[in-house]
């Protein structure tokens, strides 16, 4: 059975993100013990709308294929077939079999997944982002970022992967991040603190020296808001800030305003910053 991890919000501007766990995918719905934040539904009203919203996010391509797709604002958890524990950040999406057969186990990724992969030496697992993009590993803990035109980056907690790029293949060791940068297919491999790359899973933002731009660009998908620049030259600004995910989002803005460098306003759900 596949198990889905659902958190449901409040409007990410005007108040804090709250989410509901233990939810059983598949098989059955569970509702939460009753201290969790699910005052505004009725009991019933509660199971129609997690049954909706699971058959949104939870599709079956076809009888050998299933897909899960993260909006904006969302993250999520899901145990696959072979024990194999992903969790998916905001607009990124997972491609798995039904059952894994043959050789290999292999799966579809788009977006920022954490991967805690069930060792198997028989079976490898195999994640692929784009043809020219492949994670193969045997039983090891990993971060994977591939959004869009964004650089592309694999960074190692436990194990051993071999990453291959469309030019070359490199081997990583815990603590290391094979990175691409955009418009090439040069792999680099960089020594790293991991601990940046694996917050948000755990619930945090973690920014170490990182500019206003890629900052802006992290809130915005996970608080579904618009940000414009009213003044370009300072998303270049760099800043290191560690926070919790599901603070209130007007609590994180005025955390970077404290700097002095900047000033940021709301209006619905678009954010100005000079």
């Amino acid at each position: 059975m596949l198990r889905l991890r659902i958190q449901l919000f409040d409007s990410p501007v005007h108040g804090q993100k709250r989410s509901i766990e233990n939810i059983d995918a598949v098989d059955h719905f569970r509702i939460p013990h009753a201290d969790a934040p699910v005052h505004r539904f009725a009991e019933d009203h509660v199971i129609k709308f997690l049954s909706s919203l699971f058959r949104q996010l939870f599709r079956v391509i076809d009888a050998q294929y299933s897909e899960i797709r993260i909006p904006r604002g969302g993250e999520y958890k899901v145990v696959l077939p072979d024990g194999t524990v992903v969790w998916l950040n905001a607009e990124s999406s997972l491609r798995f079999p039904t059952v894994f057969t043959g050789k290999e186990r292999k799966v579809y990724a788009k977006g920022e997944l954490y991967f805690d992969v069930k060792h198997d030496e028989a079976k490898p697992f195999i994640v692929e982002v784009e043809k020219d993009y492949v994670v193969r590993v045997l039983g090891t803990e990993f971060n994977l970022r591939a959004y869009g035109e964004s650089s592309r980056a694999t960074t190692l907690v436990k194990g051993r992967v071999q990453v291959k790029g469309a030019d070359n293949a490199v081997v990583l060791k815990p603590g290391q991040q094979a990175f691409e940068a955009p418009g090439t297919n040069d792999l680099e491999v960089l020594d790293v603190d991991v601990a940046p790359y694996v917050a948000w899973h755990e619930g945090k933002f973690h920014f170490v020296h990182v500019s206003l731009k890629n900052i802006m660009e992290e809130l915005s998908r996970w608080y579904d808001v618009q940000v414009i620049f009213g003044n370009p030259a300072v998303m270049d600004e760099c800043f290191t800030i560690e926070m919790q995910r599901f603070d209130d989002f007007n609590k994180v803005l005025r955390l970077i305003e404290r700097t002095g460098m900047v000033t940021i306003s709301v209006d619905g759900h678009t954010v100005t910053v000079k």
